[in-house]
């Protein structure tokens, strides 16, 4: 979780709009970035108490979803890097409310089936209404639901391709790790579609992954990949690098985890569906620098 921008431990009685008028957060509330005592402000009147604690959290960059697709009240949609699936401390901006407001529906009939973290992109799939949302939970309960992502890792995992199936589990929902407290079982299928050279003789070599979970634990690639050897560039949290160097002496930035849900499929024996979306450019960019071959990303998404 992120931490505040603004935070204060109220010394005397007051309400919450007259506070946020005086130091130019009215907008902050509207766009639910405000708490008190932990809990989200809604918009109903608020009288502070002492010892009260107010926190304001910084937004995000404002980002669209894209509808790619619907099929009996289920939503294909992806998802920008940079978007929330749910909303969060920065805000009630997030693919739910967004696709809430394009169909026009209360965002509290939505249900997201599977969950893309902040800072990776792709497709997910949205249901609407109880009989949808229970339709695609008993699918992927039933592995009904596959999934494709791809992805670019500092260090190349061994064997070239095989299954991860370390337990995952953590202090919190924020932050997980292999065999961690309340682990749960986890499996992902791996492939090491192509690999780049170092581009410094100190640095590991990048591969282009493709990734398939089995199961849908919280981070479960993202740590799976850390596991072995291989954390994904631009995850910080665990152990990806912010940035690397090229052949040409350049410096690489990652704005976002270079991972990406490139197409989703489910539907009962002979009504599958599936739809895909695009590697976005910041991956498909990222693998070129390092000296990447680019016909290798479709070889990933088959």
């Amino acid at each position: 979780m992120s931490s505040p921008l603004f935070r204060w431990v109220v010394a005397t009685p007051l309400p919450l709009d007259q506070l946020l008028e005086q130091r130019g957060l009215r907008s902050a509330r509207a766009d639910g970035r405000v708490f008190v005592d932990g809990v989200r402000a809604g918009s109903a009147a608020v009288a502070l108490a002492a010892g009260a604690v107010v926190e304001v959290f910084a937004p995000r960059p404002r980002a669209a979803i894209t509808l790619l697709g619907e099929s009996d009240a289920v939503f294909a949609v992806h998802k920008p890097a940079a978007l929330p699936t749910e909303p969060d401390h920065s805000g009630d901006d997030c693919v739910l409310a967004q696709l809430a407001r394009e169909l026009r529906v209360d965002v509290t009939g939505l249900f997201a089936v599977s969950r893309l973290d902040v800072g990776v992109s792709g497709v997910l799939l949205v249901t609407l209404g109880t009989l949808s949302r229970d339709r695609l939970l008993a699918e992927r309960a039933a592995g009904r639901v596959r999934r494709r992502y791809v992805a670019l890792s500092a260090g190349v995992p061994t064997p070239p391709e095989g299954d991860w199936r370390e337990a995952l589990g953590g202090k919190s929902h924020a932050q997980r790790a292999v065999d961690g407290r309340d682990a749960r079982s986890a499996h992902t299928h791996y492939r090491v579609v192509a690999t780049a050279g170092a581009v410094k003789r100190e640095s590991p070599r990048s591969a282009l992954l493709a990734l398939s979970p089995v199961t849908g634990r919280t981070h479960q690639l993202r740590v799976h990949a850390s596991a072995h050897g291989a954390p994904l560039l631009g995850d910080r949290k665990y152990g990806g690098p912010a940035r690397m160097t090229t052949a040409d002496g350049s410096v690489l930035g990652f704005a976002q985890i270079l991972l990406h849900a490139a197409w989703v499929e489910w539907g009962r024996e002979g009504d599958r569906q599936r739809v895909a979306s695009e590697p976005v450019a910041a991956l498909v960019d990222a693998w070129v620098a390092l000296g990447g071959d680019l016909a290798a990303i479709q070889s990933a998404l088959d």
